[in-house]
């Protein structure tokens, strides 16, 4: 149905739909930008899908991953992979979601659990 890009933040998720079938150049790999037809929102992932991602960060010793997620037609998410240093500002630029600003909560607190902040429209799993 479509992508998801999670980005783990300590003990919070901040999850992007990527709509690659949106585009015949980007549906195998929607690394193949094609911003005009590429349609990313911001995406509610199930609270218990968001406790495995973080559960599954914390057990590789990490507290920043960008997991890569499939969603089914059936609603099931399928894990693809975690990056420790996987890119997210894209994601901030098209769907205004705040990674930026809870990254740098996040190192400033310098503890996985920190007071995450939100826009009106900010999305955490």
């Amino acid at each position: 149905r479509t992508e998801v890009r999670a980005v783990v933040l300590g003990d919070h998720v901040f999850a992007v739909e990527i709509d690659a079938q949106s585009s015949p150049k980007a549906s195998l790999d929607w690394r193949r930008y094609d911003w005009e037809r590429t349609v990313h929102r911001r995406h509610a992932l199930p609270d218990d899908v968001a406790r495995r991602l973080t559960a599954l960060t914390a057990r590789l010793g990490l507290v920043y991953s960008a997991i890569d997620l499939i969603l089914t037609p059936e609603g099931d998410y399928v894990f693809l992979e975690t990056n420790p240093n996987g890119q997210y500002y894209w994601l901030e630029q098209v769907t205004g979601v705040p990674l930026t600003r809870n990254l740098a909560r996040m190192l400033v607190a310098a503890s996985r659990t920190y007071e995450p902040w939100y826009d009106e429209e900010a999305v955490e799993a």
